[in-house]
């Protein structure tokens, strides 16, 4: 997309720690402790504003849209990614293993699209919950065609015109 450097921003000091080990070969990357709020970036700086897996933590996306048009430059790109109920709750198949979790425990659903919390909806599952889950899993999979995940999202586009 042209883009020649990348700046990470999260408000885990854990997460940007992480990353910056997993990227320590691209010196075009650089990672810095804020928030969707207030990143602490130039404004009109940037050429593209990604926010992926965060929209779903957020009860008012004003300030955070905000930010993220305050940092554009003139015919910036924003980029939101996330999941929508409907990529959700997809049934269960070789392409969408997180289905059958839903299916066989129908409660993961209210979690999966109202509390996410950023981690696993699986840590709602006590041992022989993810037992069953397993054997489920199991039960429903297509053997004669190999598991290929197909996570789906839902993306917005914006260009911004300052």
């Amino acid at each position: 997309m042209g883009i020649d450097s990348v700046t990470g921003i999260d408000f885990s000091k854990a997460i940007l720690e992480g990353a910056k080990e997993n990227c320590k070969e691209y010196r075009n990357i650089s990672f810095e402790h804020g928030n969707a709020f207030e990143t602490g970036l130039d404004g009109e700086s940037f050429n593209l504003v990604l926010e992926r897996a965060l929209i779903h933590h957020i009860k008012d996306l004003e300030p955070c849209f905000k930010e993220a048009y305050r940092m554009l430059k003139d015919n910036g790109i924003y980029i939101v990614q996330d999941r929508t109920p409907d990529d959700c709750l997809l049934e269960g198949s070789n392409n969408h293993i997180r289905g059958y979790f839903l299916e066989l425990f129908p409660r993961l659903a209210e979690k999966e699209m109202h509390e996410r919390t950023g981690r696993s909806i699986l840590h709602e599952l006590d041992d022989q919950e993810l037992k069953l889950l397993i054997a489920y899993i199991d039960e429903s999979i297509s053997t004669d065609h190999n598991i290929v995940e197909k996570d789906r999202w839902t993306i917005w586009k914006a260009v911004s015109f300052l």
